[in-house]
């Protein structure tokens, strides 16, 4: 088991930020490890909303699914991503500051067991020390190190509370 949890601050209202990463469609383009996404659900995005995606681990690319178990238009998602050889559970938080959205996330990783001629050592979207397996860590860049910019969320200057890692 690895955690994640971190934020950074945005320049931009809590509306935007949570609308921009509560569709997974939206994704790939600021996120290289995430190739696609399609929401296979119908009807509004909201707690049951279910997403099947395909991320690149280890140069190989991987389908995952991922479904919303919780969703407070705009502060709040939790999710639940499942892939072969990894479970994520956590959430997004988006809370207004003075100058934008304080857009913070916690997301716990499990590794499960191989499918049938599966790989022990598959950890999914994270490496083995609970780091994204994108990149060093950058309090500037979103979760995986790619800048928010291409999604038009700018992160201030300032950047605060950053915890790429906590055992």
């Amino acid at each position: 088991m690895s955690r994640v949890r971190g934020s950074l601050d945005i320049a931009c209202p809590v509306e935007v930020v949570f609308d921009a990463v509560a569709d997974q469609r939206n994704e790939p383009s600021y996120n290289p490890a995430m190739t696609h996404a399609n929401k296979v659900t119908p009807g509004p995005i909201a707690v049951g909303t279910t997403f099947e995606a395909t991320v690149m681990s280890r140069g190989s690319p991987r389908p995952v699914t991922i479904e919303y178990t919780g969703f407070e238009r705009p502060h709040r998602i939790h999710s639940r991503s499942v892939m072969e050889g990894a479970t994520v559970d956590g959430h997004i938080q988006c809370d207004p500051t003075p100058a934008g959205t304080r857009f913070s996330w916690d997301w716990t990783t499990w590794r499960t067991p191989p499918a049938q001629g599966g790989r022990s050592e598959s950890t999914g979207l994270f490496g083995t020390h609970g780091l994204p397996a994108a990149g060093p860590w950058d309090p500037h860049l979103n979760r995986i190190g790619v800048p928010l910019t291409t999604l038009g969320l700018a992160p201030r200057d300032a950047v605060s509370g950053a915890e790429p890692f906590l055992p």
